[in-house]
C-alpha cells in the first residue's frame, strides 16, 4: 500500500522571468509555431524559452518539424531534474523509475500492482516528497512536472529499466490490458524479435481502433525498433507516422515519415509533402 504524503510544494524553479523570456523570444514566431513549441515542452514557458534559440530557421518558420526528444527540447531543464533525481537514495530512485515507466508513453495504471508483486517498500518515496520531486497517494505517484518524470526514467540503468518493464508486464493480466502488456514486453526486450514486433503491431491496431492514437503510435514505433525484417520495419514506421499525425502530433509524424524508406509506402512521401489526406489513404489501407 502506498504511504500517503503531503503534495510537494509548487515548483519554484520557473520564476516569472521564464515566462517573460518566452514571450520575448517567441515574439517573431508564427502563431502556429508558438503553439507547437508550447505543446512540445508540456506548456513549460522556461523550457519553451530554452528551445526557441535552438530552432533552425526552417523550424522557426514552420517548414521543418520541431524536435521531439526531451534532450533536444530542453537539455538544461532536463539536466537540472536529473541531478535532483540522482541525489536521491537508490531505493527511492527505483520506485520513481517504476512510476515513470508505468505512466509514459503508454499509461498502464499498474504501479500499485507492481509494488505489491515485488514487495517494494513505498516509504522510500518519502525522500522524493521531501525533495519536492513527487508525492504518493492512493492512485500512485504524481511527479512535480513532466521533466521530473522523464529524468526519473532516463537516470535508471538499461538493466533496471528492462527489469521494471518486465515486472509491469507480469502484473498486467486484466481484460483489455493486452496493449499495455505488449508495450512493457517490448520495452523489456534485449534486442530484435519478430514475435514481439508482431505482437506490438497487433496491439497498435487494437489501440488505434479504440481511439488511443498516441498509444498506437508508441506501440507501432516500438514494434519497428524490434522488427528484424527491413520491409516490415518500414511499414511499421509508416503506421506510427500515420497514428502520430491522426493524434495531432504533426512534428513527430513528419520525423517518423522521414525515417521510412522511400519505396515502402507512397503515403510516406505524401506525408512528407504535407498532403495529409493522400497520406492517410495510403498509410492506413
Amino acid at each position: 500500500m502506498v504511504t500517503p504524503v503531503n503534495p510537494p510544494p509548487l515548483d519554484r524553479t520557473s520564476p516569472p522571468q521564464g515566462t517573460q523570456a518566452w514571450r520575448q523570444r517567441s515574439a517573431t514566431l508564427p502563431e502556429g509555431v508558438r503553439v507547437r513549441v508550447l505543446r512540445a515542452v508540456y506548456g513549460d514557458p522556461r523550457a519553451a524559452a530554452e528551445l526557441v534559440p535552438r530552432l533552425t530557421d526552417r523550424q522557426a518558420t514552420g517548414v521543418d518539424p520541431l524536435p521531439t526528444e526531451p534532450a533536444e527540447l530542453a537539455p538544461v531543464r532536463l539536466r537540472e531534474r536529473r541531478a535532483e533525481i540522482q541525489a536521491l537514495p537508490d531505493n527511492t530512485r527505483l520506485l520513481l523509475l517504476l512510476a515513470a515507466a508505468d505512466q509514459y508513453p503508454v499509461p498502464t495504471d499498474a504501479f500499485l500492482r507492481a509494488v505489491v508483486a515485488a514487495r517494494l517498500d513505498t516509504r522510500c518515496l518519502d525522500a522524493a516528497e521531501a525533495a519536492g520531486l513527487a508525492h504518493a497517494g492512493a492512485g500512485g505517484v504524481a511527479f512535480r512536472d513532466p521533466w521530473t518524470r522523464i529524468a526519473a526514467y532516463e537516470t535508471g540503468t538499461p538493466a533496471d529499466r528492462r527489469e521494471i518493464h518486465r515486472l509491469l508486464a507480469r502484473v498486467l493480466r486484466g481484460a483489455g490490458e493486452t496493449p499495455s502488456r505488449s508495450w512493457h514486453r517490448g520495452a523489456g526486450a534485449l534486442g530484435p524479435s519478430g514475435r514481439l514486433a508482431a505482437e506490438l503491431g497487433a496491439a497498435a491496431g487494437r489501440a488505434a481502433d479504440a481511439g488511443r492514437l498516441s498509444v498506437a503510435r508508441a506501440l507501432a514505433e516500438r514494434a519497428a525498433a524490434l522488427c528484424p525484417d527491413p520491409g516490415e520495419q518500414g511499414r511499421l514506421v509508416a503506421r506510427a507516422a500515420a497514428y502520430a499525425w491522426r493524434s495531432g502530433d504533426g512534428d513527430r509524424a513528419r520525423r517518423l515519415a522521414a525515417t521510412a524508406p522511400d519505396d515502402e509506402l507512397s503515403g510516406v512521401l505524401a506525408l512528407r509533402a504535407g498532403n495529409a489526406t493522400e497520406a492517410f489513404d495510403a498509410l492506413l489501407t
